[in-house]
């Protein structure tokens, strides 16, 4: 237990202490696998960067500006004679790339594979791998949710139906060994499905408000609605510090919501008057509970 903390709080990047709970039987395995695999690991957070600002150092822009002449150049030099082999140097750098996970397969194989044998595994899964480049390549000009399915589907959709473009629901990792997580090189955040079920809960709500809230478009009442999701107790002076309005404005932004019934007065007091949305509140408190970590 010591030595995971220390483990935890070694890690260069955010992390938390998760329990991990193998499928196989302890029964199964050596005392020294169990011991191993005993007490909690950590699981890595990474930063949020969607939003960051990317800055490249003046020598790699260099190099990066230096490399998209090079690559224009031989496109316009020998583009025309080498497109009619864009296939075979994907499948064959497809192929090179999947040794790093030890997946070999001869040409002839892969050759089958793309014809659509499925006699040889490895050589089914290069092909996923050819799949998923080209899926990576179409969607190249976005990075979103239904292109990263897409790709994965594109992946293991011929080896792994069952989970091919879906998001994992249970922890993985990479390095180690297949019973747990402990000793891995790297452990991603828990699986989201508890996020996503939150932000399906949020999204509607916040599409029964727009049935129920008949205030004029742009007025304050929606910018208010909107900050409501995150912030679901509100009183007249936090309104005005969100909107950046007045006190006098801000009320006017609660009143339509409060004839809506999307908010709903609860303190009684005829001064210092606190809102509140109950269907936020009770959905962060599912939210809470389906993570085992609800308070009083």
């Amino acid at each position: 237990m010591l030595e995971s903390w220390f483990q935890c709080r070694g890690r260069l990047i955010d992390n938390e202490e998760r329990v991990y709970r193998p499928k196989t039987s302890r029964d199964l395995v050596s005392a020294r696998v169990r011991q191993r695999h005993s007490g909690p690991y950590c699981a890595d957070v990474v930063p949020e960067i969607a939003h960051q600002s990317l800055e490249l150092p003046a020598a790699v822009a260099t190099l990066a500006e230096d490399a998209a002449v090079e690559i224009a150049r031989f496109d316009a030099e020998l583009g025309a004679e080498v497109a009619p082999f864009a296939s075979v140097l994907l499948r064959s750098e497809s192929a090179s790339s999947s040794r790093i996970e030890n997946l070999t397969s001869g040409a002839k194989s892969i050759a089958l594979a793309e014809l659509g044998s499925r006699d040889k595994r490895n050589a089914t899964e290069i092909i996923g791998n050819v799949a998923a480049t080209i899926a990576a390549l179409d969607l190249a000009d976005r990075l979103d949710e239904g292109a990263i399915l897409a790709m994965h589907e594109a992946l293991l959709a011929h080896v792994q139906p069952d989970i091919a473009g879906r998001w994992r629901t249970e922890q993985v990792w990479i390095g180690g060994d297949s019973f747990g997580t402990h000793g891995a090189t790297f452990i991603p955040p828990r699986a989201a499905t508890n996020d996503r079920q939150l932000v399906r809960d949020l999204r509607s709500i916040r599409n029964d408000w727009k049935g129920k809230l008949t205030a004029r478009r742009g007025a304050t009442a929606w910018r208010l609605a909107d900050v409501l999701l995150r912030q679901p107790v509100i009183d007249t002076p936090a309104v005005a510090r969100e909107l950046g309005v007045t006190p006098q404005n801000a009320l006017r932004a609660i009143t339509p919501l409060v004839n809506a019934g999307v908010l709903e007065e609860f303190t009684g007091f005829a001064r210092n008057r606190m809102w509140q949305t109950r269907e936020v509140l009770d959905a962060l408190d599912d939210f809470a509970a389906r993570v085992g970590r609800r308070e009083a």
